[in-house]
C-alpha cells in the first residue's frame, strides 16, 4: 500500500488576480524588507467593492502605513508583527490591475528571528465577484557578520629602498557581531 498526502489547493475567482513580492532576500535583522502587492481585474467589466488585506510577518513591524494608504486596527501609525494592513477601493475598471508596496522592519538586538527564519507575509483581496484570492512572499533571515578586511599603505608612490607600512583594516557592516568581537 502506498501513502497518499493530498494538499488542498485553493482556486483563484476567474477575473480575480493577485500578486506578492518581498526584497530584499535574505535580510538581516534591523533591515527594512519591502513587499509589492498587485491586484488585478481579468474581467471584461468594471468590478466594484475591493478590499485587500495582508498580514505583517512574524518579527517585523511596520512603523507607519501612512504612505501605503493602508488601515492596521483602524490607524495609520504603524503595525505591529502579526497585524493585519488592510486596504480599499471602490472599483477596479476591466483590465485594470494597482500596485501597493508596505515596509516592514526586521526585529534586531535581542529580539532579532533566529537564523534561517522564514518572514512570511499573505495577500488576500476580494471583490464583488464570487470568492477571493491569495497569495504570500517570504523572505529568510541572514544575521551573519559581514566581515571586511583592507589594507592601507602609508606612501603611494613609493621611492626604491624606502620604508613602506601598511595597515589592515577590520571591519564589520553586518547587523550582528562577529565571535571574534568584530
Amino acid at each position: 500500500a502506498r501513502a497518499q498526502r493530498v494538499t488542498p489547493v485553493a482556486a483563484t475567482p476567474p477575473g480575480m488576480v493577485v500578486a506578492l513580492a518581498a526584497t530584499p532576500d535574505p535580510v538581516e535583522p534591523g533591515e527594512r524588507v519591502w513587499f509589492t502587492l498587485t491586484y488585478a481585474n481579468r474581467t471584461a467589466a468594471t468590478v466594484a467593492n475591493w478590499k485587500v488585506t495582508a498580514t505583517v510577518p512574524e518579527y517585523a513591524t511596520v512603523e507607519s502605513n501612512q504612505d501605503s494608504g493602508a488601515l492596521c486596527n483602524g490607524g495609520t501609525l504603524g503595525c505591529p508583527a502579526g497585524g493585519v494592513l488592510s486596504w480599499t477601493a471602490s472599483s477596479l475598471a476591466a483590465g485594470e490591475s494597482r500596485s501597493l508596496t508596505y515596509v516592514a522592519r526586521v526585529a534586531s538586538g535581542a529580539s532579532a528571528p533566529p537564523e534561517g527564519v522564514l518572514l512570511r507575509s499573505t495577500a488576500t483581496v476580494s471583490s464583488a465577484l464570487p470568492g477571493e484570492a491569495a497569495a504570500s512572499a517570504q523572505v529568510a533571515v541572514d544575521p551573519s557578520p559581514s566581515i571586511a578586511l583592507g589594507v592601507v599603505e602609508d606612501a603611494d608612490p613609493v621611492v626604491a629602498g624606502a620604508m613602506l607600512t601598511y595597515t589592515l583594516v577590520l571591519g564589520n557592516s553586518g547587523a550582528v557581531q562577529s565571535a571574534a568581537g568584530v
